[in-house]
């Protein structure tokens, strides 16, 4: 028994044995979507992709400064020399960074300045939610799913059943970035609150010019459903 034990200890020791060096390098980005339709109820949020440099690491560590309106973020991972349990390789990862709620503004973002690897974007937030109106409200949205006739189905619920299922609203971002926006028209004043089941089905959206694009949707609960799709 005692030589199952420490052959187990040894075995999990080996990886941190055999580590040799580690440092810490900065990603560069493949991507960066950035969402338009922000307001100061919402949770801002950006995604990022890339690749990491081996297999050891499955996302990127991810640190953000805020500075009145200027943003760093700063991605980097860890590298390893001479270890055989890590090895190179390519590892590509998404991640969704959120920014937290953010007062009305134009917002620049900065991605690992003062490397060679540095990007710059622009963020802009809103006052109020000015994308519906005072008789409108938007879904809680919980999934996004892409059917095999190319359109986007959205799943979620409705605060009321005093609401109906509207339009969604498209915004894009120029460059890779749809934004959805799930809108509930208000049928009655009544409106006690009991989370009802809501479905919308829309064409995919045509304009974007790229082969993997982000669709943000909007939600109630200020934090949106992220989606990359490709073309």
């Amino acid at each position: 028994m005692q030589k199952i034990k420490l052959t187990f200890i040894l075995m999990s020791l080996a990886p941190l044995l055999m580590a040799g060096t580690a440092y810490f390098d900065n990603v560069k980005l493949s991507e960066i979507y950035i969402p338009t339709g922000f307001d100061k109820n919402d949770e801002a949020q950006i995604v990022i992709t890339g690749h990491l440099p081996n297999l050891c690491e499955d996302k990127p560590i991810i640190k953000i400064k805020k500075d009145g309106t200027d943003i760093f973020i700063d991605v980097t991972t860890r590298h390893y020399e001479g270890n055989i349990f890590c090895p190179d390789a390519l590892n590509p990862f998404t991640e969704v960074v959120s920014l937290g709620h953010l007062d009305e503004g134009y917002y620049q973002l900065y991605f690992n300045r003062g490397t060679s690897n540095v990007q710059h974007r622009q963020l802009v937030v809103s006052d109020n939610n000015s994308l519906v109106d005072e008789s409108q409200s938007v879904a809680f949205v919980s999934e996004v799913e892409i059917e095999d006739n190319n359109q986007i189905k959205i799943k979620g619920h409705k605060l009321s059943y005093c609401y109906s299922p509207g339009s969604v609203k498209i915004l894009s971002n120029g460059e890779n970035t749809y934004s959805l926006v799930p809108v509930l028209n208000k049928e009655t004043d009544f409106c006690p609150n009991k989370l009802t089941p809501v479905e919308y089905s829309i064409n995919m959206p045509e304009g974007l010019d790229r082969e993997e694009i982000l669709l943000h949707v909007k939600s109630l609960s200020g934090q949106g459903v992220n989606k990359i799709i490709s073309k």
